[in-house]
């Protein structure tokens, strides 16, 4: 008779030592630059810890590596194509364009963003974007866009990172004294060293995938361990990205042409965002039920006129991330 004995499930996986923290939100909203001050505050960022601390681990360094969804592009012969009436910028006479629409859920590559955030995850240790996107076959394009000038000083930067370090080695320590009689969590760790990697990925459509929106299983959300949404308003959009300077594109250079930002930009930003909003309103709504519990986004905490300070929206967003990171080292 055969035993009827089974073998006891392995354990699970140790935790990850590699986070994806996304930045979302619509056209010139802040995403950029807040993820190229996040890389500046918490890139090579280390935590000392007390020596009476039980973590198996007397120092921590947090390294960082960015992403944009923006390098996820199609190529343009594969975008879809919109047609869009304008007036003509010179006659002003009524012109009918048809445009590549690369704001749409369609423009975007999904399931070679998921494969990178897949081998970002699970590599034991730090991947660099440039290796991960070779690795897929993605051009790497984004880096090159520019960006307007800094608007939080090195001196407050400074400032904040060394408050960072002093709240994480001061959460992590406190953690782990109250756990030490937990000595089954600590088999097998060696006295040493540990890191941890940021993975910052930001793009204008990572809470809409290409597959079910409002399903708990969300196939983009699930790669993603913190979700910050930044907002604006139309006419702060217009402006900013008016202002801004040529677009790299997979094949070469991009301008939005008449009409684009009206008819196309703005639109998609308020369709695609219809579920993650109440009632739809991109510039005043507040989160919908699936956006907090489900899907567990959070929204920079300002007043919907999309004139939050960068410093404060900074600020905020640290300490998403440090709530984030002290929970992720806690397990380490």
């Amino acid at each position: 008779m055969a035993s009827t004995n089974h073998p006891p499930p392995p354990p699970p996986p140790p935790p990850s030592t590699n986070l994806v923290i996304s930045i979302s939100g619509g056209t010139s909203s802040g995403k950029t630059t807040l993820s190229r001050l996040l890389q500046s505050i918490f890139s090579n960022l280390t935590i000392p810890l007390s020596a009476p601390s039980s973590h198996p681990h007397p120092q921590i360094t947090i390294t960082t590596t960015p992403l944009h969804q923006d390098d996820f592009f199609l190529p343009e012969p594969l975008q879809p194509l919109r047609t869009i009436t304008h007036n003509d910028p010179t006659t002003g006479v009524p012109t009918t364009s048809t445009l590549s629409d690369w704001d749409s859920h369609k423009s975007i590559n999904f399931p070679a963003l998921k494969h990178a955030l897949h081998l970002f995850r699970t590599s034991p240790t730090p991947l660099s974007r440039s290796d991960v996107l070779a690795a897929i076959g993605v051009e790497n394009l984004e880096a090159t866009n520019c960006i307007g000038p800094e608007k939080v000083s090195k001196e407050v930067l400074e400032g904040i990172r060394s408050d960072i370090s002093r709240e994480l080695s001061q959460k992590i320590s406190a953690v782990n004294e109250n756990e030490k009689e937990n000595e089954e969590k600590k088999d097998g760790n060696e006295k040493g060293n540990t890191s941890l990697n940021l993975i910052i990925l930001d793009g204008f459509l990572l809470y809409h995938d290409e597959e079910d929106t409002t399903s708990p299983q969300h196939p983009l959300l699930t790669l993603l361990d913190l979700r910050l949404l930044l907002r604006t308003n139309f006419l702060t959009a217009s402006k900013r990205r008016n202002d801004r300077m040529t677009y790299v594109s997979v094949e070469n250079f991009w301008e939005d042409p008449a009409g684009y930002f009206d008819q196309i930009v703005w639109p998609n930003y308020v369709h695609y965002h219809s579920h993650v909003f109440e009632n739809g309103d991109v510039e005043k709504g507040g989160l919908t039920e699936w956006a907090r519990s489900e899907a567990v986004i959070f929204l920079q905490p300002e007043d919907g006129g999309g004139d939050a300070q960068i410093e404060e929206v900074l600020r905020w967003a640290c300490g998403k991330v440090v709530e984030t990171v002290a929970g992720r080292l806690a397990d380490i």
